[in-house]
């Protein structure tokens, strides 16, 4: 396990020169979902680059009541063509109400299932966000019950009152090592792009108070 706290740029923990390139240019679009009491405004999916890409997702939707007694939502997007068995990314929306835990529990949450599914999680935790807001992305260098395959994901949580809320992008890669996250320019074996566009699309999710 390893952590590393740095500022949420995209010059990140890794590839500092390449990262820290000029953004990619995403559409002027965004999108707007009510939440239980609050309103999300976030990006489109990193791989909807254009405006004529908008129609190229498949979308998965459902309302539930948890065992816990909360309501849960979720939205999911997949690129057009894949299913929501076997994705290689998938970007999602997603709430829970009401709950009485606190941000950095929610999102230690999340580290522990990818400590328990992957071999080396490793994360990098934005240090510059109000106290209502984390942003953190995750390297999973290959999964335990898969070690050909890895994942790259991409978290904002956002919590307003009782009700968490996540903006998040899942990318499955073949099986990488740490070591090579530091390696030459080209020598990375992530789409580096695709990463910078998700961390773009993330950081770009709002919350606020539904009317």
């Amino acid at each position: 396990m390893r952590m590393i706290l740095k500022p949420w740029i995209l010059g990140a923990m890794f590839l500092p020169a390449q990262l820290a390139a000029q953004e990619p240019q995403s559409p002027d679009i965004i999108y707007s979902i009510r939440l239980f009491d609050t309103v999300l405004a976030y990006a489109p999916p990193p791989w909807v680059t254009t405006p004529e890409d908008v129609a190229n997702v498949e979308t998965f939707r459902n309302q539930v009541k948890t065992q816990n007694g909360t309501e849960a939502f979720v939205l999911e997007f997949i690129p057009k063509g894949e299913s929501f068995e076997d994705w290689s990314r998938l970007y999602a929306v997603f709430a829970e109400t009401p709950l009485d835990g606190t941000l950095e529990g929610y999102r230690n949450g999340q580290f522990q299932t990818y400590l328990n599914a992957c071999t080396d999680a490793m994360w990098q935790i934005s240090t510059s966000t109000p106290e209502d807001v984390t942003l953190f992305s995750v390297f999973c260098p290959s999964y335990k019950n898969d070690p050909a395959t890895g994942e790259v994901a991409v978290f904002a949580m956002l919590m307003h009152e009782k009700t968490l809320v996540k903006n998040y992008y899942h990318m499955r890669v073949p099986a990488y090592r740490l070591e090579d996250l530091q390696g030459a320019p080209g020598d990375i074996p992530l789409p580096v792009d695709e990463v910078r566009r998700a961390m773009t699309a993330i950081s770009r999710a709002q919350l606020v108070p539904a009317p």
